[in-house]
């Protein structure tokens, strides 16, 4: 047997740089270095001349959900170190800076890809700053505010719905050359599937100026009235000249003007029918395509080549006292992080979601809430909540009678009387009889 060697020139050229040939590897390396560039891009426009991070302040009522991005322009050079990303609260309560670590929990999580902090069912005492960190390179400001709803909440319909109360219109507060407009947040999921259903959207009170702020570097302390002027357009510059009308930092004067003060929060409903979604398999298929293994993600089963799952928040239960005749709020005490309405059931019923009128004894309101006007023996039983067609939560309410303490004052005057004068008669009988010694 004679084999034939036939001899070769290599010639280097950029084929063979990493990853060398492989046309698909060098495809993605090039777009993860355009994407950093671009983040680069972004981020140097944003700080301009002043080499200023713009903060973003935020408002969120309580019990809904918000997600911070983390925009850091991540190198591919480092992106193993992605993992190293970290987020750091402030609490708004503590005048301490404490640069709290924030750690997932069942309603806290931070992605695993984008490294983004989603909080859903948000608190009251979540309300603070916050800011992602990888090393020593520092992602933008948020400034959180949690509204508790208290001001009331006003359900409006789109424009094209007739005999509705729809969304306020925007203002001009001419005393500070100021534009009060709502801002939305993005629809919610549909809340049934097959059915007519509801989705939901939030609308806050935000301003802005209606010029564009210039930037003051220092400010004269000795006369702050006259200063005003000047604190307004810097902190709007600061803020990209969009503020939550509840923001803190704004003068409080401001924030009090009747205008203002006379803006709630808004809740737009709209009806809405999807069909219910298919279990999600996932695939895995060789390189003549045929199917190698699969997995129904739907019924919790996961392939060894997928991440690790997220846990499903726990099914949470609890049990409330109400009195006959008293009003009463009933609040889904779980959360399945979905930003899906909450649907309530007794049994199979479900419970339509109804605004308030005077005929209505039992209702839910605009924060997805059952209202008892009036509590009755006959509203004892179970509630569940329900989110995408999975249960968040049960409530078991008990109405008990109501018990008063029926007192006779006239008998606690004689008794009260009764008591002081057997510790007056003691006291005199004890000092009468105590006998005096003089030292000689």
């Amino acid at each position: 047997m004679i084999l034939e060697f036939q001899s070769t020139t290599r010639i280097i050229d950029t084929n063979f740089e990493y990853p060398r040939s492989n046309n698909s590897l060098r495809q993605i390396h090039k777009e993860q270095w355009l994407k950093y560039y671009a983040c680069l891009i972004k981020r140097y426009a944003q700080i301009k001349s002043e080499k200023i991070l713009h903060p973003v302040a935020l408002i969120v009522l309580e019990g809904t959900s918000v997600i911070l991005k983390c925009e850091i322009c991540i190198s591919p050079l480092v992106v193993y170190e992605v993992n190293t990303i970290e987020w750091y609260f402030n609490s708004s309560s503590n005048n301490n800076i404490t640069n709290e670590l924030i750690q997932s929990t069942q309603h806290t999580l931070v992605s695993q890809n984008s490294k983004h902090l989603k909080m859903y069912n948000i608190q009251l005492e979540q309300d603070g700053q916050y800011w992602c960190q990888m090393k020593d390179t520092i992602g933008a400001l948020y400034y959180l505010h949690v509204d508790n709803g208290h001001e009331g909440i006003d359900i409006v319909h789109s424009d094209a719905v007739p005999k509705v109360q729809h969304p306020a219109s925007s203002e001009i507060i001419t005393d500070y050359n100021l534009k009060l407009y709502t801002t939305w947040t993005n629809w919610s999921p549909c809340s049934k599937c097959a059915n007519v259903g509801i989705k939901i959207r939030y609308g806050y009170c935000t301003l802005s100026l209606l010029e564009n702020p210039v930037y003051h570097a220092s400010i004269d302390d000795d006369n702050l009235n006259e200063n005003i002027q000047y604190i307004m357009e810097t902190l709007f510059y600061v803020f990209q000249n969009k503020l939550p009308c509840k923001f803190r930092y704004i003068p409080n004067h401001i924030r009090k003007h009747i205008i203002i003060k006379q803006r709630k929060i808004e809740m737009m409903i709209k009806y809405c029918k999807k069909n219910c979604s298919n279990d999600v398999v996932f695939e895995v298929y060789n390189k003549v395509g045929k199917i190698i293994e699969s997995a129904n993600n739907s019924a919790s089963i996961y392939s060894m080549i997928q991440k690790i799952p997220s846990l499903v928040p726990e099914v949470t239960r609890t049990i409330l006292y109400g009195t006959i005749n008293k009003k009463m709020q009933i609040k889904c005490p779980g959360n399945l992080n979905i930003e899906t309405p909450i649907i309530w059931k007794i049994g199979i019923k479900i419970l339509p979601f109804n605004k308030y009128h005077s005929n209505s004894t039992i209702f839910i309101d605009s924060r997805m809430r059952i209202v008892f006007k009036k509590l009755k023996f006959t509203d004892s039983n179970i509630y569940s909540c329900w989110q995408n067609n999975q249960l968040a939560g049960t409530v078991k309410l008990i109405v008990t009678g109501e018990t008063e303490l029926k007192l006779n004052y006239q008998y606690m005057m004689f008794g009260t009387i009764a008591i002081v004068s057997v510790f007056t008669v003691v006291i005199w009988r004890v000092l009468k009889g105590k006998t005096r010694f003089t030292k000689h």
